[in-house]
């Protein structure tokens, strides 16, 4: 018997345990869960405003990295931005001071038992796998928190050696075009120096033979086709800044030769234009335009030229060279929005259409007529390019370089995109258009238009009535009135349930009716739902009992 009781109480705790156990394991699989919910919003508590908040989430993700957990790295990458923090304050100080010491303990500091070699090997792969994956953005802050840290020498000399060496063998594109953009800042005549590398390199890589100097006249007008280098009207636009600038600085007693001046200048700025139009990528002696076709050639033969990188390359300096020219620009233009279209590669598309950025800049009358390849790439499958797209048109227009003809609606679009980073940028755009006249307000049928465009639009329409008709409670300023009610004018009331939002809606507004205008307005929209035709018996007796009710209270109103 007592053997039989010992089993059974043994058999008791077993079963304790396994319960116990598993309801570790559950408390544990609920809290993981739980804490990967609130991944996204602690990583809008980064950029709050309460400096405890975004201390205590800094440590928040430097925990969980410590512990291995996956989504740790996304909050690590988010922290980099701290670092524009003004520290002109105590709270700035304290942020940037833990974003440096966060940092320091993830990537730089080593176990004491590893070796000098080793040591610095483990800084040095951490350094560079902070590049994996990284945004442009990440980039540049990533290289703003390095420069701290190495200005506080908490990176010793070596293991920034060896990452340099890193970058020198993986980044040997970027590194040569800053090499030729200090040679097009510095150099006195970069035309000549870049001229005899290009001749180099050609013959290297078709084994030709170099010609003397007297073989090929290399002018001041020629410049090196560089793809990924500075543009080559940059001297030219340099000459011309620096002719202003003399100019500008005469001294007291000079102002008689200023219409002199004048026109010189005017004759310099012609002659600038000339030669970037017609010489640069067509003149006889010009290297550009033996490698303005051939880098065409090698852009519309992608099958027969297939390497990765040359595509990239060869796409980035087509557009570049657009950026010279406008003769060249047009006849190039066509096959630069044939790659944007077709092109299977996110990168080559993303140039493209920071690119065409620059053309719309340089040759606006151009690019104008064929914005809406621009405007298609907002809905590009990869996030990269459709942010490029929205920070480009941004710019594009809140600078007046483009005007808008109904495609704001697109541009709205991204407003309800589920990467938090486009729909901010353009809840930002909105914000900044809503202060320039009225281009919201003007556009305002195609951006509900587009939104509407999904799966039963008279839904989103009558969302949208509703919302308005929200917006007149405990509204006194009379402006406002009229906006609202010329923004409902707007909208197409196409069904009965439209209809009835009005008049369910119709509390709010009852007492502004005596405001003409915004009588108007209702009155339009009552003319715009008659004209729906055919119209049901239903929706006409719905129409008769609003304008009704519209004159009924604009009576009252007036009285």
């Amino acid at each position: 018997m007592p053997d039989l009781s010992n089993q059974q109480n043994s058999s008791a705790d077993e079963i304790m345990k396994l319960q116990l156990t598993r309801r570790y394991y559950s408390d544990a699989v609920r809290f993981i869960h739980q804490v990967y919910t609130a991944v996204p919003t602690l990583c809008q508590l980064l950029g709050s405003t309460t400096k405890s908040e975004v201390l205590e989430t800094m440590e928040f993700f430097v925990t969980a990295y410590t512990y291995k957990m996956e989504f740790a790295i996304d909050g690590i990458k988010r922290m980099l931005h701290l670092i524009w923090i003004k520290d002109n304050n105590d709270e700035g100080k304290g942020i940037r001071k833990r974003l440096i010491e966060s940092y320091y303990k993830l990537y730089i500091e080593t176990d004491i038992s590893l070796s000098s070699r080793e040591a610095v090997n483990a800084v040095t792969k951490n350094l560079i796998s902070l590049t994996y994956n990284a945004t442009l953005a990440e980039l540049t802050s990533l290289e703003q928190l390095m420069s701290t840290m190495m200005a506080e020498e908490l990176i010793s000399n070596d293991a920034i050696a060896h990452y340099n060496d890193w970058v020198v063998t993986k980044l040997g594109f970027a590194v040569a075009e800053q090499a030729i953009n200090t040679i097009y800042l510095l150099g006195e005549h970069p035309d000549i120096l870049c001229g005899e590398i290009i001749k180099h390199k050609t013959a290297s890589v078709f084994d030709l033979k170099i010609p003397k100097a007297d073989d090929m006249d290399i002018d001041g007008d020629n410049f090196l086709p560089d793809q990924e280098g500075t543009p080559p009207s940059t001297e030219s636009t340099n000459i011309y800044s620096w002719a202003h600038t003399e100019k500008s600085t005469k001294n007291p007693g000079d102002d008689e030769l200023e219409q002199v001046a004048g026109t010189i200048e005017d004759e310099f700025g012609d002659a600038v234009a000339h030669i970037r139009e017609k010489e640069l990528l067509f003149g006889e002696n010009s290297l550009l335009a033996v490698f303005g076709q051939l880098i065409s050639n090698i852009c519309a033969n992608n099958k027969t030229y297939n390497h990765h990188t040359l595509q990239i390359c060869a796409t980035l300096s087509l557009a570049k060279l657009m950026c010279v020219s406008s003769e060249f620009c047009e006849n190039n233009l066509q096959l630069l929005f044939t790659i944007l279209e077709r092109s299977n590669e996110p990168t080559i598309r993303s140039n493209i259409i920071i690119s065409l950025g620059d053309i719309t800049v340089c040759f606006n009358n151009i690019i104008d007529e064929n914005i809406n390849y621009l405007y298609k790439r907002l809905a590009d499958s990869d996030n990269l390019v459709k942010k490029n797209t929205l920070m480009v048109l941004t710019h594009l227009i809140l600078n007046r370089m483009i005007k808008v003809k109904g495609q704001l609606g697109e541009m709205a679009k991204c407003l309800k995109d589920e990467d938090q980073r486009i729909s901010d940028l353009a809840r930002l755009f909105f914000t900044e258009l809503a202060s320039k006249d009225n281009a919201v307000y003007n556009n305002l049928p195609d951006i509900i238009s587009n939104l509407s465009s999904g799966d039963n639009p008279d839904k989103h329409i009558e969302n949208v009535v509703e919302k308005l008709c929200q917006r007149f409670k405990n509204l006194d300023d009379r402006r406002q009135w009229r906006n609202i009610a010329n923004c409902l004018s707007l909208l197409p009331y196409k069904s009965e349930r439209i209809i009835k939002k009005l008049l369910e809606g119709m509390s709010h507004y009852q007492d502004k009716l005596h405001e003409n205008d915004v009588h108007k307005a209702f009155t339009d929209i009552i003319t715009k739902a008659r004209s729906i035709k055919p119209q049901k018996p239903e929706m006409k007796q719905l129409i008769d009992e609003y304008e009704s009710k519209i004159e009924e209270f604009r009576q009252r109103s007036q009285e």
